[in-house]
């Protein structure tokens, strides 16, 4: 047995299918199975402006996610949604198959290569790094000229027992660059590649793609302070729509 090769099959799977926990009674339903865990919000200068409170999955949910899929030529290891790859994973092609050799690593959206992400294909001699975008691989072409989006905000402020207020919009066009969205309630999430023909987010769930004539929206909630009483009675809710019009 190749001790080597097997510590590095064994580290490139722990943290994603190899997982230790001890089952002691401060280990609750919400570290095993799934629960609330608080992120902190901070503005373009670094500042804690709030606390967020975001679903997590435990190390049960993280490992019942996980799946590997050997049928037909090629293995797939990661998370499935609705019978497709979705999210971070590994697809590589079966010894003996006309896929052997070739390896990707990264994001998946409804089955396909989509994201941040690596291929490789040893016998062709082909590695590809980067963004791919409905599996096609993007060439890294930097953009002509600055990119215009057209952005919408919303902001609405809430407080338990108070009256429900109302959304507040701003519309703007906003010219992208690398950092920091500088949106409240977004500063948080990061465009950290800007192409001719894609603009890459980074947000808590992962990697986010804007294609030309295209339109996403996020959302996020940041609450108050938790009081004495473990409650928590005002927070506000953020909206920002991006159009890429071209």
């Amino acid at each position: 047995t190749d001790h080597k090769a097997v510590m590095k099959r064994y580290d490139s799977l722990l943290g994603d299918q190899i997982f230790f926990t001890t089952f002691h009674q401060s280990l609750d339903y919400e570290d095993f199975v799934e629960g609330l865990k608080p992120h902190v919000q901070t503005d373009v200068d670094g500042n804690s402006i709030g606390v967020t409170y975001e679903p997590e999955d435990g190390i049960f949910k993280r490992g019942c996610k996980i799946r590997i899929s050997r049928e037909g030529e090629q293995i797939y290891e990661g998370p499935i949604e609705n019978d497709r790859p979705e999210g971070k994973g590994v697809l590589y092609g079966r010894e003996g198959s006309s896929y052997e050799g070739s390896r990707y690593e990264g994001q998946f959206h409804g089955g396909l290569c989509h994201g941040l992400g690596r291929f490789t294909n040893e016998k062709a001699g082909i590695e590809q790094e980067g963004v791919f975008v409905e599996g096609v691989y993007q060439e890294p072409e930097a953009a002509d000229g600055p990119i215009i989006l057209h952005a919408r905000h919303g902001h609405k402020y809430w407080s338990a027992g108070g009256s429900d207020h109302d959304w507040d919009y701003t519309e703007s066009e906003y010219e992208v660059k690398l950092g920091s969205l500088p949106f409240s309630g977004f500063f948080s999430y990061n465009v950290v590649r800007i192409q001719k023909n894609c603009i890459t987010i980074q947000t808590g769930e992962g990697t986010k793609l804007i294609l030309p004539g295209s339109e996403v929206q996020y959302y996020e909630e940041i609450e108050g302070r938790e009081w004495s009483d473990g409650c928590v009675y005002d927070g506000d809710e953020y909206v920002l729509r991006l159009t890429w019009n071209k």
